[in-house]
């Protein structure tokens, strides 16, 4: 449910008017709404309820407004006026130069992000709606623009705004407008930062145990947190501070989930994102739970106990994909020009010997397709003996396309041999004019002259086979091109070559981590450890790091 870059991008919705959209009796919703109502599952009502139901609403009044930086003014306006001037304007300077995302994204963000910790916890329908509620509404103040809390003699204006915003983004469709103090609770205890608002006083009617609001307010937290995740799979174990996403993700977990992720060192398109994928296979089949989609990477919550994926086998893996997905491509890089058809070496050092024969044998089909003029006739002309040749030829064969394709191919076909399996070329192209049942003209084929690079020898092949088989199809013609191919490769051994990709192997290791973990460094235990080392090894010099006596 993340882009690519980890945060939804909804920078190019164009709404008629940003600060209220009406939807119709029919709830038609903008796209990039359905495309999140889509990914919810259908084990997910609620969220499927509030994509429906509130998504819209968001993009509509809040796709323009930013969740961290702002205008000056609105800076302003927004800073308590109870700081201290320098703080005051420190906290203007940092809220005008925030790199930011719409309010929209950032709540998306935070609802989405976090609903994995919520769907493990087990919470029932009516926490997961409060919830998603309090996510919507935990920003609220940047919704109106100013800081004020439900409490004292804001209080008033608080509730009104939280019910106006409630109505404009569709909520109270969402949960009965009669849980808003129970909203309020949560919206106003997402941000240890901005102070918690805990006095009960301050919540009239309360719909939900306060117990149980106190511990849904951790998931409305986790949420903002989770929306603040910069760029990297890796980021959420190393955010400090009161409140981590660790710390909370393990308190409302009991334990039973540790965060693990994988990380690219660096992204090269279409290989970088087999390698992903491959990783994934491997971690889901350990029951790992893919958390939050990065460019270079996915963290992953994992059960506490569950053994390690088996990355031995990715060199493997993506070395399959790679060549299922591009094989089908790689035709175009075969082509056609006077001397016949033609192919790189990346053909060769990418495929295997029969998958690069069946590309360049149909890439020939098509390049010499009915429309061309057959260029037999001309090479007929051409064709000379080599000196002190006695062989008579018989020149007695209609030009034909089948005759070009033919011998265009088989032309392509022996030097793909002899790049695979080395050996003589001219012994490679006798036993394909024998596999092809054309032994008659062997000798021929043998005294044509190889003048300017063109394989006269093969047109003369070529012409006599059409002759044979007359109205012979292309597909029928590339058949029986590729079965005397593979009765020639019978013959020979195995080709002693490196797979393709062969860089697989040491490249996975050198740019792909696996880690993660709830246990960080205390340091405190460290130094612990070893003072007491150190006292009972008197005298000798004991390693600051590994504790062991040996020299540093």
């Amino acid at each position: 449910m993340h882009s690519d870059n980890g945060i939804l991008d909804f920078g190019s919705l164009d709404f008629e008017d940003q600060q209220q959209v009406e939807l119709s009796e029919d709830r038609r919703i903008p796209p990039i709404a359905k495309l999140i109502f889509d990914s919810a599952t259908e084990d997910h009502p609620v969220l499927r309820q509030w994509i429906d139901t509130v998504v819209p609403h968001l993009l509509g009044n809040l796709g323009l407004k930013n969740a961290k930086g702002m205008s000056e003014r609105e800076a302003r306006l927004f800073v308590s006026t109870d700081l201290n001037p320098e703080a005051r304007e420190k906290a203007v300077a940092t809220l005008t130069s925030m790199p930011d995302q719409s309010l929209a994204v950032h709540t998306i963000n935070a609802a989405l992000g976090a609903w994995t910790i919520v769907d493990l916890a087990g919470l029932d329908d009516e926490s997961r709606r409060l919830y998603l509620a309090g996510v919507t509404m935990h920003d609220l103040n940047k919704m109106i623009e100013r800081e004020i809390r439900l409490q004292g003699k804001q209080a008033e204006d608080y509730e009104h705004a939280l019910r106006e915003w409630g109505r404009k983004l569709g909520l109270w469709d969402f949960i009965d407008q009669r849980y808003w103090p129970d909203v309020a609770f949560l919206a106003q205890n997402a941000e240890a930062k901005r102070g918690e608002n805990r006095t009960l006083a301050n919540y009239p009617n309360l719909q939900k145990d306060p117990a149980s609001l106190e511990d849904l307010a951790e998931f409305v937290r986790l949420a903002d947190l989770l929306a603040s995740v910069a760029q990297r799979p890796d980021d959420l174990m190393h955010m400090s501070g009161p409140n981590r996403p660790t710390d909370i993700i393990r308190r409302v977990l009991d334990d039973q989930y540790v965060l693990r992720y994988h990380r690219t060192a660096e992204n090269r398109g279409l290989l970088t994102q087999v390698i992903h994928n491959a990783v994934l296979d491997q971690t889901t089949a350990q029951e790992w739970i893919p958390f939050l989609f990065f460019p270079d990477g996915i963290t992953y919550l994992a059960p506490k106990d569950a053994p390690e994926p088996d990355l031995d086998t990715l060199p493997i893996a993506v070395r399959e994909t790679l060549m299922e997905t591009i094989k089908d491509s790689m035709g175009t890089l075969v082509s056609r020009n006077q001397f016949g058809t033609r192919y790189p070496q990346e053909l060769v050092e990418i495929l295997d010997e029969f998958s690069a024969a069946r590309i360049i044998v149909s890439r020939t089909m098509t390049l010499i397709s009915d429309n061309k003029d057959p260029v037999t006739e001309n090479r007929k002309e051409k064709t000379e003996l080599k000196p002190d040749s006695q062989v008579e030829l018989d020149l007695d064969y209609p030009a034909s396309l089948n005759a070009d394709r033919l011998a265009e191919g088989m032309i392509a076909l022996t030097n793909l041999i002899e790049d695979y399996f080395g050996g003589s070329k001219d012994d490679h192209g006798e036993a394909l004019v024998r596999a092809l049942g054309m032994e008659a003209h062997i000798e021929a084929w043998q005294s044509i002259a190889r003048t300017g690079g063109i394989g006269y020898h093969w047109y003369y092949v070529g012409g006599h086979y059409a002759k044979k088989h007359p109205g012979l199809a292309a597909e029928e013609l590339a058949e029986a091109m590729m079965a005397a191919y593979e009765e020639v490769l019978k013959e020979l051994d195995p080709p002693s070559r490196l797979p393709p990709f062969a860089f697989l192997e040491e490249y996975i290791p050198q740019i792909l981590s696996l880690g993660g973990t709830y246990q960080d460094w205390d340091f405190a235990a460290e130094l612990k450890q070893y003072q007491q080392s150190k006292a009972l090894r008197s005298g000798q010099r004991i390693c600051a790091i590994c504790h062991s006596p040996f020299e540093n």
